[in-house]
């Protein structure tokens, strides 16, 4: 039982050691930190806005891509996917993208048509999509912390960006910012 309780305390003192590396000035700037050699395209924002009347109208969602990378990234494809419940179907949009200079961006801009009532759901979107049975999308981006489990490729975790909303009371447009790109 003394020895048991012995290692509980080592395991304890060594996770607060650790936690104690982990300092605000370390975790608060995430992503910024990595060296990117490469493009790294991220979701910086998801503007809602609807047109119509309050009977049946469309919504615009803007996405914002950002290349916080060091390179130029190539021209891709960002996807945009709504739900408005989890157990049916999910609309799924795909628009062509541009080059993205390092340290910009471009705004894409994708239509929900014929919605009745407000509009709630989920909203999820992604840069640089998967295409054609890839698992990967069409720009190959630079130095970056990723996430493998076995038996799987590398892939880049930070291009997803989604939200859980409802427009029903709420001045427009929504804005939702990503708070992991500045």
């Amino acid at each position: 039982m003394k020895m048991r309780a012995v290692a509980v305390m080592v395991c304890m003192m060594a996770c607060v050691a650790l936690l104690g590396l982990a300092t605000p000035e370390a975790t608060a700037q995430g992503p910024q930190l990595m060296s990117k050699a490469g493009p790294d395209l991220v979701i910086q924002q998801i503007v809602i806005r609807e047109e119509g009347t309050a009977e049946f109208h469309s919504a615009r969602v803007d996405v914002r891509v950002r290349n916080i990378g060091g390179a130029t990234a190539g021209a891709s494809v960002t996807a945009l996917v709504y739900s408005n419940d989890a157990t049916g179907g999910a609309i799924v949009l795909t628009q062509e993208t541009p080059a993205i200079d390092r340290g910009t961006y471009r705004d894409v801009e994708f239509v929900l048509e014929g919605i009745a009532g407000h509009l709630s759901g989920m909203l999820l979107a992604v840069a640089d999509a998967p295409v054609a049975g890839s698992t990967t999308g069409q720009v190959t981006e630079g130095l970056r912390l990723v996430l493998m489990a076995p038996g799987t490729q590398r892939t880049d975790l930070n291009n997803t960006f989604g939200v859980i909303f409802s427009t029903q009371g709420r001045a427009l447009p929504l804005r939702f910012q990503n708070p992991l790109v500045d």
